[in-house]
């Protein structure tokens, strides 16, 4: 399955600072940053050695702005405490939702922190059905960031892809 996602075209090797992060957040939303791949691919871009920023929304303009969100087919839970990622699998395994791919933030001590991404079957295109999907992911998980509501929120590159865990999530989508 191929998603659309926003993608920046710069690689980071550590975790930016604000000020890079600002400048990253500035170009992130024009249209050559849209990327159409297979989700295993894009998980790739997303690990080191590459380790490129993204957010899970297309952008009308070349602002990365709420007030410019154009569609999503992809949603991110960011855990930075309260929860382990077997727990949270668990969770999904009993509420019978199939995560894509799971990775440790550069913050992470000991795989502490890290995101999720949940892909759609089909773009939505209506913001309200967007922040709908989003608020049920992050009423499930509870103990998720609270910012992950934000659709306009940028997800740093990743430490390290969960592979095993990932290739038995990748397993469920058949």
């Amino acid at each position: 399955m191929n998603i659309k996602v926003t993608l920046d075209k710069f690689k980071n090797h550590n975790k930016p600072t604000k000020s890079e992060t600002s400048i990253i957040s500035n170009r992130i939303a024009c249209n050559e940053n849209i990327i159409d791949l297979q989700i295993e691919e894009f998980a790739n871009y997303l690990v080191q050695p590459n380790g490129f920023t993204w957010s899970p929304t297309v952008f009308k303009g070349n602002f990365r702005r709420n007030n410019e969100w154009e569609n999503q087919q992809l949603f991110g839970l960011d855990f930075d405490n309260g929860i382990t990622l077997e727990e949270v699998i668990d969770r999904c395994n009993k509420y019978n939702i199939k995560p894509v791919f799971a990775y440790s933030t550069f913050s992470s001590v000991n795989n502490n922190k890290f995101r999720l991404a949940f892909v759609n079957n089909h773009i939505i295109e209506d913001y309200r059905v967007r922040t709908l999907i989003q608020l049920a992911l992050m009423n499930l998980f509870p103990e998720c960031d609270k910012s992950c509501k934000d659709a306009s929120r940028l997800y740093l590159e990743v430490k390290k892809l969960f592979m095993p865990i990932m290739n038995q999530l990748l397993m469920y989508q058949h």
